[in-house]
């Protein structure tokens, strides 16, 4: 019932998405304000959130805390720059159909401008975000999402949502910023999720009593050691990919905007003399 639900919540955001895209390419052509790519990487972010929240994985993370940290690894790393990169806020502007000037404001906040704002924008979304990671993950807190229906979507709703807010800020909130900025700011963005995979790998008895299945501790253990290690291996390895990407988009727009050489009269002239 829970993945029925889940699946129908991301087609309702697919749908509402492909309303405001259509919107956006009606009045200003195909491809056109929000780009092909984006809408790929979008449908490929709600791809990811059903791989997380729909199928076995969800099903393994009742009995096992490394498929558990895998389905928020999958949620914060992968599933939430997919769709921050996707111009959800333009899409939902025009999907509402909302009036020239509410749509230019949600314009204005998808290329939210200005060094310092921008600064302000990654530190709040990196402290909301840090702050949500950790208090999730709290024992308390943590069983009781894992015994409450409502909790647990919850958790990873939020998981999602500040995730994608910091990553949108990292990567320049929509604008074409110093991408050099954005390569590091990447690294942040990881920095809760390892620091809390870290210590799950360090630690020397189990944090959750939900995964000490018939009093086998050892094997607690080994199973939260396992989630540690795919909540900094694989999100260490989602900011290289992504730092990589940004890296290659900083080249080429440097390689865009810089003047080219100017080129000598004479030179290159085939059959011109030189007096």
């Amino acid at each position: 019932m829970a993945d029925l639900t889940a699946l129908g919540g991301l087609a309702a955001i697919g749908a509402f998405y492909a309303a405001g895209v259509m919107r956006v390419w009606e009045r200003a052509g195909r491809g056109r304000i929000i780009r092909r790519w984006q809408v790929a990487c979008f449908g490929a972010g709600l791809m990811t959130t059903a791989v997380a929240l729909a199928s076995g994985l969800d099903t393994a993370a009742d009995h096992s805390l490394a498929a558990h940290m895998a389905q928020h690894v999958l949620l914060i790393s992968v599933a939430a720059p997919l769709l921050a990169v996707g111009a959800p806020l333009v899409a939902a502007s025009y999907a509402l159909d909302a009036p020239d000037s509410a749509r230019r404001v949600g314009l204005r906040l998808h290329r939210l401008g200005g060094r310092r704002r921008l600064a302000v924008l990654v530190v709040v979304a990196f402290v909301l975000h840090a702050t949500t990671v950790g208090v999730w993950h709290v024992p308390a807190v943590y069983d009781a999402a894992l015994s409450n229906a409502g909790l647990h979507a919850l958790e990873h709703a939020t998981f999602l949502g500040t995730a994608a807010l910091l990553w949108w800020a990292a990567l320049g909130a929509g604008r074409r910023v110093a991408r050099g900025a954005g390569v590091l700011l990447l690294f942040v963005t990881t920095l809760p999720m390892n620091a809390l995979g870290l210590l799950m790998t360090l630690a020397r008895s189990p944090w959750y009593a939900a995964y000490v299945h018939h009093g086998a501790v050892r094997a607690a253990l080994d199973d939260q050691a396992l989630a540690g290690v795919v909540m900094w291996g694989f999100g260490g390895v989602a900011a290289l990919v992504g730092a990589f990407a940004l890296f290659v988009a900083w080249l080429d727009s440097m390689e865009r905007t810089s003047p080219g050489r100017p080129v000598p009269p004479l030179a290159g002239r085939v059959g011109t003399r030189t007096p």
